[in-house]
Protein backbone atom coordinates (compact mmCIF):
# COMPACT_ATOMS: atom_id res chain seq x y z
CA UNK A 1 0.00 0.00 0.00
CA UNK A 2 1.55 3.51 -1.05
CA UNK A 3 1.10 6.07 1.19
CA UNK A 4 2.57 8.94 -0.21
CA UNK A 5 0.55 11.78 -0.66
CA UNK A 6 -0.28 13.17 -4.63
CA UNK A 7 0.61 16.60 -4.52
CA UNK A 8 -0.37 17.21 -8.16
CA UNK A 9 -4.04 16.80 -7.02
CA UNK A 10 -3.93 18.65 -4.22
CA UNK A 11 -2.27 21.47 -6.05
CA UNK A 12 -4.80 21.10 -8.61
CA UNK A 13 -7.58 21.32 -6.20
CA UNK A 14 -6.03 24.75 -4.23
CA UNK A 15 -5.67 26.32 -7.81
CA UNK A 16 -9.36 25.59 -8.79
CA UNK A 17 -10.38 26.52 -4.85
CA UNK A 18 -8.58 30.10 -5.46
CA UNK A 19 -9.79 30.49 -8.53
CA UNK A 20 -13.73 29.95 -7.49
CA UNK A 21 -13.62 31.75 -4.77
CA UNK A 22 -11.98 34.77 -6.78
CA UNK A 23 -14.91 34.52 -9.19
CA UNK A 24 -17.33 34.37 -6.58
CA UNK A 25 -15.73 38.05 -4.86
CA UNK A 26 -16.16 39.43 -8.57
CA UNK A 27 -18.93 38.48 -9.18
CA UNK A 28 -20.27 39.93 -5.78
CA UNK A 29 -18.40 43.05 -6.14
CA UNK A 30 -19.85 43.61 -9.63
CA UNK A 31 -23.53 42.36 -8.96
CA UNK A 32 -23.37 44.87 -6.21
CA UNK A 33 -24.97 48.24 -6.97
CA UNK A 34 -22.92 51.16 -5.77
CA UNK A 35 -24.95 53.25 -3.37
CA UNK A 36 -24.85 57.22 -3.52
CA UNK A 37 -24.99 59.40 -0.05
CA UNK A 38 -25.73 62.82 0.62
CA UNK A 39 -24.16 64.94 3.42
CA UNK A 40 -26.27 66.69 5.36
CA UNK A 41 -25.94 68.20 8.91
CA UNK A 42 -27.70 68.57 12.20
CA UNK A 43 -27.25 70.90 15.16
CA UNK A 44 -28.22 68.89 18.43
CA UNK A 45 -28.63 71.07 21.48
CA UNK A 46 -28.28 68.47 23.94
CA UNK A 47 -25.52 65.70 24.77
CA UNK A 48 -24.62 62.99 21.94
CA UNK A 49 -23.72 60.44 24.57
CA UNK A 50 -23.43 56.69 22.64
CA UNK A 51 -24.01 58.34 19.19
CA UNK A 52 -20.81 57.03 17.45
CA UNK A 53 -19.31 57.56 14.05
CA UNK A 54 -20.96 54.88 11.61
CA UNK A 55 -24.20 54.97 13.81
CA UNK A 56 -27.18 54.27 12.01
CA UNK A 57 -29.41 56.98 10.33
CA UNK A 58 -32.66 55.54 10.41
CA UNK A 59 -35.96 56.79 8.35
CA UNK A 60 -39.33 55.71 10.09
CA UNK A 61 -37.41 52.46 10.99
CA UNK A 62 -35.45 51.88 8.07
CA UNK A 63 -31.74 52.70 7.97
CA UNK A 64 -30.92 55.04 5.04
CA UNK A 65 -27.64 56.14 5.67
CA UNK A 66 -24.72 56.91 8.70
CA UNK A 67 -22.95 59.04 11.21
CA UNK A 68 -20.28 60.39 9.54
CA UNK A 69 -18.64 63.02 11.69
CA UNK A 70 -19.41 64.63 15.22
CA UNK A 71 -17.82 67.67 16.38
CA UNK A 72 -18.47 70.88 18.39
CA UNK A 73 -18.82 74.32 16.37
CA UNK A 74 -16.75 77.19 17.33
CA UNK A 75 -19.83 79.39 16.33
CA UNK A 76 -22.32 77.55 18.17
CA UNK A 77 -20.65 76.08 21.10
CA UNK A 78 -24.06 75.19 22.61
CA UNK A 79 -24.75 72.62 20.01
CA UNK A 80 -23.44 69.55 18.80
CA UNK A 81 -22.84 69.49 14.91
CA UNK A 82 -23.31 66.27 13.41
CA UNK A 83 -22.57 65.35 9.95
CA UNK A 84 -25.40 62.30 8.50
CA UNK A 85 -24.68 60.17 5.41
CA UNK A 86 -28.04 60.30 3.62
CA UNK A 87 -29.05 57.74 0.36
CA UNK A 88 -29.89 59.87 -2.48
CA UNK A 89 -33.20 58.69 -2.62
CA UNK A 90 -34.22 59.61 0.77
CA UNK A 91 -37.29 61.57 0.49
CA UNK A 92 -35.68 64.36 2.71
CA UNK A 93 -38.30 67.33 3.12
CA UNK A 94 -38.32 70.86 4.20
CA UNK A 95 -40.46 69.89 7.43
CA UNK A 96 -38.32 66.56 7.77
CA UNK A 97 -36.81 66.25 11.84
CA UNK A 98 -33.59 64.56 12.64
CA UNK A 99 -34.02 63.16 16.48
CA UNK A 100 -31.64 60.99 19.08
CA UNK A 101 -32.77 58.06 19.45
CA UNK A 102 -31.56 55.33 21.48
CA UNK A 103 -31.67 52.05 20.55
CA UNK A 104 -33.55 49.06 23.47
CA UNK A 105 -31.80 48.90 26.55
CA UNK A 106 -27.85 48.76 25.45
CA UNK A 107 -27.91 52.81 25.38
CA UNK A 108 -26.56 52.69 21.71
CA UNK A 109 -27.84 55.75 20.06
CA UNK A 110 -28.95 56.85 16.57
CA UNK A 111 -30.36 59.25 14.56
CA UNK A 112 -34.06 59.13 13.69
CA UNK A 113 -35.63 60.73 10.79
CA UNK A 114 -39.61 61.68 10.77
CA UNK A 115 -41.82 63.58 9.23
CA UNK A 116 -42.08 64.43 5.47
CA UNK A 117 -45.53 66.07 4.24
CA UNK A 118 -43.96 69.91 2.67
CA UNK A 119 -41.52 70.02 -0.20
CA UNK A 120 -38.17 68.54 -0.73
CA UNK A 121 -35.20 69.97 0.86
CA UNK A 122 -32.67 71.08 -1.96
CA UNK A 123 -29.87 69.33 -1.81
CA UNK A 124 -27.72 72.25 -2.13
CA UNK A 125 -26.27 74.23 1.36
CA UNK A 126 -27.96 77.83 1.78
CA UNK A 127 -25.49 80.78 1.41
CA UNK A 128 -22.65 80.24 4.14
CA UNK A 129 -23.57 76.32 4.68
CA UNK A 130 -21.14 73.83 3.69
CA UNK A 131 -23.84 71.30 4.19
CA UNK A 132 -27.62 71.56 3.49
CA UNK A 133 -29.17 71.82 7.34
CA UNK A 134 -32.01 68.96 8.44
CA UNK A 135 -34.03 70.34 11.51
CA UNK A 136 -34.29 68.99 15.34
CA UNK A 137 -36.52 68.07 18.19
CA UNK A 138 -35.35 67.18 21.55
CA UNK A 139 -34.88 63.49 22.25
CA UNK A 140 -37.42 61.38 24.62
CA UNK A 141 -35.09 61.73 27.90
CA UNK A 142 -34.94 66.08 27.46
CA UNK A 143 -38.76 65.50 26.81
CA UNK A 144 -39.45 63.41 29.58
CA UNK A 145 -36.81 65.58 31.52
CA UNK A 146 -38.65 68.39 30.48
CA UNK A 147 -42.12 66.77 31.45
CA UNK A 148 -40.86 65.92 34.80
CA UNK A 149 -39.90 68.93 35.40
CA UNK A 150 -42.83 71.24 34.54
CA UNK A 151 -44.90 68.04 36.65
CA UNK A 152 -42.67 69.13 39.38
CA UNK A 153 -43.24 73.11 39.10
CA UNK A 154 -46.95 72.26 39.01
CA UNK A 155 -46.65 70.12 42.06
CA UNK A 156 -44.67 72.80 44.16
CA UNK A 157 -47.72 75.36 43.22
CA UNK A 158 -50.18 72.71 43.79
CA UNK A 159 -48.52 72.10 46.94
CA UNK A 160 -48.35 76.18 47.69
CA UNK A 161 -52.36 76.45 46.65
CA UNK A 162 -52.79 73.57 49.22
CA UNK A 163 -51.09 75.01 51.82
CA UNK A 164 -53.24 78.25 51.14
CA UNK A 165 -56.72 76.12 50.93
CA UNK A 166 -55.57 74.44 54.44
CA UNK A 167 -54.63 77.85 56.14
CA UNK A 168 -58.06 79.14 54.92
CA UNK A 169 -60.05 76.06 56.34
CA UNK A 170 -58.12 76.70 59.49
CA UNK A 171 -59.37 80.21 59.40
CA UNK A 172 -62.81 79.06 57.89
CA UNK A 173 -63.02 76.57 61.43
CA UNK A 174 -61.81 79.18 63.40
CA UNK A 175 -64.25 81.63 62.04
CA UNK A 176 -66.92 79.16 62.67
CA UNK A 177 -65.91 78.35 66.05
CA UNK A 178 -66.49 82.23 66.80
CA UNK A 179 -70.06 82.18 64.81
CA UNK A 180 -70.99 78.98 66.83
CA UNK A 181 -69.72 80.56 70.45
CA UNK A 182 -72.08 80.89 73.70
CA UNK A 183 -72.79 84.51 73.09
CA UNK A 184 -73.48 84.07 69.52
CA UNK A 185 -75.30 81.03 70.10
CA UNK A 186 -77.92 82.94 72.78
CA UNK A 187 -78.53 85.66 69.73
CA UNK A 188 -78.98 83.61 67.71
CA UNK A 189 -81.84 82.37 69.97
CA UNK A 190 -83.02 85.63 70.43
CA UNK A 191 -83.45 86.13 66.71
CA UNK A 192 -85.23 82.70 65.97
CA UNK A 193 -87.92 84.05 68.76
CA UNK A 194 -88.17 87.58 67.44
CA UNK A 195 -88.82 85.90 64.16
CA UNK A 196 -91.54 83.33 65.86
CA UNK A 197 -93.21 86.59 67.47
CA UNK A 198 -93.18 88.51 64.23
CA UNK A 199 -94.63 85.08 62.25
CA UNK A 200 -97.53 85.42 65.42
CA UNK A 201 -97.74 88.45 64.64
CA UNK A 202 -98.20 88.50 60.67
CA UNK A 203 -100.64 85.53 61.72
CA UNK A 204 -103.21 87.34 63.49
CA UNK A 205 -103.12 90.62 61.02
CA UNK A 206 -103.66 88.30 58.04
CA UNK A 207 -106.96 90.00 57.35
CA UNK A 208 -105.59 93.23 57.39
CA UNK A 209 -102.42 92.11 55.26
CA UNK A 210 -104.81 90.54 53.03
CA UNK A 211 -106.97 94.04 52.81
CA UNK A 212 -103.74 95.54 51.85
CA UNK A 213 -102.45 93.53 49.20
CA UNK A 214 -106.34 93.93 48.06
CA UNK A 215 -105.69 98.02 47.99
CA UNK A 216 -102.31 97.46 46.76
CA UNK A 217 -103.95 95.26 43.50
CA UNK A 218 -107.06 98.05 43.01
CA UNK A 219 -104.31 101.05 43.21
CA UNK A 220 -101.90 98.83 40.22
CA UNK A 221 -105.09 98.47 38.09
CA UNK A 222 -105.91 102.52 38.82
CA UNK A 223 -102.09 103.12 37.71
CA UNK A 224 -102.44 100.93 34.86
CA UNK A 225 -105.67 102.88 33.82
CA UNK A 226 -104.40 106.30 34.40
CA UNK A 227 -100.99 104.96 31.90
CA UNK A 228 -103.48 103.98 29.46
CA UNK A 229 -105.26 107.55 29.98
CA UNK A 230 -101.72 109.36 29.78
CA UNK A 231 -101.74 109.57 25.87
CA UNK A 232 -104.89 111.22 25.95
CA UNK A 233 -104.34 113.59 28.51
CA UNK A 234 -101.11 114.83 27.38
CA UNK A 235 -102.56 115.31 23.62
CA UNK A 236 -104.94 117.55 25.48
CA UNK A 237 -102.01 119.38 27.31
CA UNK A 238 -100.37 119.92 24.36
CA UNK A 239 -103.72 120.94 22.83
CA UNK A 240 -104.15 123.27 25.71
CA UNK A 241 -100.11 124.89 25.19
CA UNK A 242 -100.35 125.83 21.94
CA UNK A 243 -103.63 127.74 22.59
CA UNK A 244 -102.10 129.53 25.76
CA UNK A 245 -99.61 130.43 22.98
CA UNK A 246 -101.43 131.69 20.38
CA UNK A 247 -103.04 133.48 23.18
CA UNK A 248 -99.91 135.01 24.32
CA UNK A 249 -99.37 135.81 20.50
CA UNK A 250 -102.88 137.93 20.86
CA UNK A 251 -101.73 139.56 24.24
CA UNK A 252 -98.38 140.84 22.49
CA UNK A 253 -100.04 141.96 19.39
CA UNK A 254 -102.53 143.97 21.78
CA UNK A 255 -100.07 145.19 24.10
CA UNK A 256 -97.59 146.72 20.54
CA UNK A 257 -101.12 148.42 19.43
CA UNK A 258 -101.75 149.77 23.23
CA UNK A 259 -97.68 151.04 23.31
CA UNK A 260 -98.46 153.13 19.93
CA UNK A 261 -101.62 154.55 20.83
CA UNK A 262 -100.12 155.65 24.00
CA UNK A 263 -96.95 157.10 22.13
CA UNK A 264 -99.64 159.01 20.01
CA UNK A 265 -101.34 159.88 22.70
CA UNK A 266 -98.45 160.96 24.75
CA UNK A 267 -97.19 163.60 21.86
CA UNK A 268 -101.06 165.09 21.25
CA UNK A 269 -100.68 165.97 24.66
CA UNK A 270 -97.64 167.46 24.43
CA UNK A 271 -97.95 169.57 21.87
CA UNK A 272 -101.48 170.27 23.64
CA UNK A 273 -99.77 171.80 26.41
CA UNK A 274 -97.44 173.48 24.42
CA UNK A 275 -100.04 175.26 22.87
CA UNK A 276 -101.85 176.04 26.32
CA UNK A 277 -98.98 177.38 27.67
CA UNK A 278 -97.88 179.52 24.46
CA UNK A 279 -101.80 181.03 24.60
CA UNK A 280 -101.06 181.85 28.53
CA UNK A 281 -97.99 183.49 27.66
CA UNK A 282 -99.32 185.71 24.95
CA UNK A 283 -102.43 186.58 27.18
CA UNK A 284 -99.99 187.73 29.77
CA UNK A 285 -98.13 189.91 27.55
CA UNK A 286 -101.33 191.31 26.02
CA UNK A 287 -102.86 192.40 29.97
CA UNK A 288 -98.97 193.91 30.49
CA UNK A 289 -98.82 195.94 27.05
CA UNK A 290 -102.64 196.92 27.89
CA UNK A 291 -102.34 198.11 31.63
CA UNK A 292 -101.63 201.70 31.19
CA UNK A 293 -104.63 202.00 28.96
CA UNK A 294 -107.22 200.12 30.42
CA UNK A 295 -106.45 200.25 34.15
CA UNK A 296 -109.86 201.06 34.62
CA UNK A 297 -111.56 198.33 32.59
CA UNK A 298 -108.91 195.59 34.34
CA UNK A 299 -110.00 196.74 37.76
CA UNK A 300 -112.92 195.36 36.91
CA UNK A 301 -111.81 192.57 35.34
CA UNK A 302 -109.15 191.64 36.71
CA UNK A 303 -110.15 189.24 38.92
CA UNK A 304 -111.69 187.00 36.44
CA UNK A 305 -108.59 186.89 34.43
CA UNK A 306 -106.44 186.43 37.24
CA UNK A 307 -108.81 183.54 37.67
CA UNK A 308 -109.06 181.95 34.22
CA UNK A 309 -105.09 182.19 34.34
CA UNK A 310 -105.37 179.74 37.36
CA UNK A 311 -107.57 177.36 35.97
CA UNK A 312 -105.38 177.60 32.93
CA UNK A 313 -102.26 176.37 34.89
CA UNK A 314 -104.16 173.94 36.83
CA UNK A 315 -105.29 172.60 33.60
CA UNK A 316 -101.79 172.30 32.17
CA UNK A 317 -100.67 170.70 35.22
CA UNK A 318 -103.45 168.07 35.37
CA UNK A 319 -102.80 167.70 31.75
CA UNK A 320 -98.91 166.97 33.24
CA UNK A 321 -99.88 164.39 35.41
CA UNK A 322 -101.93 162.52 32.80
CA UNK A 323 -98.91 162.63 30.94
CA UNK A 324 -96.59 161.01 32.99
CA UNK A 325 -99.38 158.47 34.45
CA UNK A 326 -99.64 157.47 30.55
CA UNK A 327 -96.26 156.99 30.89
CA UNK A 328 -96.25 154.55 33.88
CA UNK A 329 -99.65 152.75 33.21
CA UNK A 330 -100.47 153.09 29.64
CA UNK A 331 -103.38 150.38 30.54
CA UNK A 332 -105.38 152.98 32.16
CA UNK A 333 -106.73 154.14 28.53
CA UNK A 334 -108.67 150.57 28.38
CA UNK A 335 -108.65 149.07 31.85
CA UNK A 336 -109.45 152.98 33.72
CA UNK A 337 -107.34 153.97 36.86
CA UNK A 338 -107.51 150.83 39.48
CA UNK A 339 -108.32 151.55 42.71
CA UNK A 340 -106.02 152.19 45.84
CA UNK A 341 -106.54 150.28 48.61
CA UNK A 342 -108.35 151.23 51.78
CA UNK A 343 -106.99 152.46 54.54
CA UNK A 344 -108.09 151.02 57.63
CA UNK A 345 -111.77 152.35 59.43
CA UNK A 346 -112.42 152.81 55.21
CA UNK A 347 -115.86 151.06 53.74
Amino acid sequence: MDNKANYALVGLFVIILSIVMIASVLWLTVGTEEKVYITYQIYIHESVSGLNVKSPVKYKGVEVGYVHHISLDPNRPDEVQVLLKIEWSTPIRQDTTATLSSQGLTGLAYIELTGGTGEFLSKEPDIGDEYPELKTKPSLLVRLDTAVSELMGNLNKVSTATDGILADIKNLTTSVDDVFSQQNRTMIAKTLQNIETLTHTLANRSTLIDNTLVSAHNTLENSAQVTKDLPNLLNQLAKTLSSLEQTAQQFTKTANTINTVVDASRSDIGKTTQAIAKAAQGVEITVNQSKRGIDSFTQQTLPEVNNTLRELRELIANLRGLSRELERNPNIIFFGKSKSARGPGEK
